[in-house]
């Protein structure tokens, strides 16, 4: 059996996974559907699924029905959130104004990460101490977190001191001690936002962070992470995928080989797609701000401006920030939002003896002969482009997917021929 060997650039971590994911028929069985009540003076969190521990069945019990509004103990103080068997609604009597849980899509993003805080808590079930209720900290405040591991969607994963609840932490490494803030409570876990490193995972090496960005932009996770580790952590991803959501016989999986590297790791991506948010209606003012023209910030439904992108190549910077230029000097031609287009184009003629090239023109020789090949960047979805794998030509337009690492294609192209 050949070993299976994955190609980065392809994408086949993340949406192999999802892929998988779509496909799995598993139950989540960790998800309780815990709901968040406020009142002025406390903060509590509803629980409305049953609670499978004997001693908490024992104590719903010989609690009477009314539990639910009893006092908080003098020693505890209100900087926390707690459970509770109380079924009462959020303003009411019980079965009022329940919120309805909103179901995980299968193949999401939401199901890949629920499935890997499933597999983390379940290694520490034995450490957790049912007698002791679960205490969320209130949103916004901070605390200190140690990452236990990285989930296949790139965050990575703490446990709380009674091991029974996760904190999904966004740029962190496991190993790593960080400061968070909280965002949001789910019944499983918590999302929070990164503040900083308090002590660093001996995996972390923040001199390779090569954009101002990172840390607050969505589109980049690992660039504090040396790239073998990065190539190490996607075999992961796919081994997971395989044995969590294929359906395959666990004797039956194929052996994961190691990932194909790129060649380059910055300045390799053929197209970008930054956007911009608008006025619902009317259009923009003639006398209007121009909005940040960028990227979704990590954890908010809000854009991020950026100037430039370095894991862009030469052709899609210069594009980019002409495209921003074009949009502050049009702004008022805009009814609405926008997402911009920039997609490399490659052109390549004969290259004739002694022939002098510009700066922005490149000798290349293949099979075929010697050729000058020049980069460009298109901003039409509905214009050509074109890319060159070796001596192949592929025309398609603009809009449309081509593999946006160009640099890796023709290695993909020779261990394909080699396998088949």
């Amino acid at each position: 059996m050949h070993s299976l060997s994955l190609h980065s650039i392809l994408r086949p971590g993340f949406f192999f996974y999802k892929f998988c994911a779509s496909r799995s028929n598993l139950v989540q069985r960790f998800y309780s559907t815990e709901t968040v009540s406020w009142s002025p003076r406390t903060v509590k969190a509803s629980t409305f699924a049953t609670m499978e521990s004997s001693t908490q069945q024992q104590q719903q019990q010989q609690t009477p029905s009314n539990s639910s509004d009893r006092k908080r103990p003098p020693n505890q103080q209100s900087d926390t959130l707690r459970s509770n068997n109380s079924s009462r609604g959020r303003n009411g009597p019980p079965n009022k104004r329940r919120r309805k849980e909103k179901a995980v899509a299968s193949g999401s993003s939401e199901e890949v990460l629920l499935k890997d805080i499933e597999v983390l808590l379940e290694a520490h079930h034995e450490q957790v101490d049912l007698d002791t209720p679960k205490e969320f900290p209130i949103p916004f405040t901070e605390i200190e977190l140690e990452i236990f591991d990285l989930s296949s969607t790139g965050d990575g994963l703490a446990l709380s001191p009674n091991k029974d609840h996760v904190y999904v932490v966004p740029f962190s490494l496991p190993g790593d001690t960080v400061v968070a803030k909280i965002v949001k409570h789910f019944p499983t876990y918590t999302l929070t936002d990164f503040m900083r490193v308090v002590k660093s995972s001996p995996q972390r090496d923040d001199s390779q962070v090569f954009c101002k960005y990172f840390n607050t932009c969505s589109g980049c996770q690992f660039q504090m992470l040396p790239y073998n580790l990065q190539l190490e952590h996607k075999r992961r991803v796919i081994q997971k995928a395989f044995k969590h959501f294929s359906g395959i016989n666990p004797d039956l999986l194929p052996e994961i080989g190691p990932t194909f590297a790129s060649p380059l790791t910055k300045g390799y991506r053929t197209k970008l797609t930054p956007h911009f948010d608008g006025p619902r209606k009317g259009g923009f003012k003639s006398d209007a701000l121009t909005p940040d023209i960028g990227f979704q910030a990590k954890g908010r439904r809000m854009v991020l401006d950026i100037e430039d992108c370095p894991i862009g190549t030469d052709a899609v910077r210069k594009g980019m920030k002409q495209s921003r230029e074009f949009v502050k000097e049009n702004l008022h031609t805009y009814r609405s939002g926008a997402t911009l287009l920039l997609r490399e184009n490659t052109t390549r003629t004969r290259y004739v003896d002694d022939q002098i090239l510009d700066e922005e023109e490149n000798l290349v020789e293949n099979a075929k002969g010697r050729f000058v090949e020049k980069k460009s960047c298109v901003t039409n979805s509905n214009d050509m482009s074109t890319e060159y794998i070796d001596t192949f030509r592929f025309d398609s337009t603009a809009g449309s997917f081509f593999q946006n690492n160009n640099s890796i294609l023709v290695g993909v192209r020779h261990y394909l021929l080699l396998i088949y």
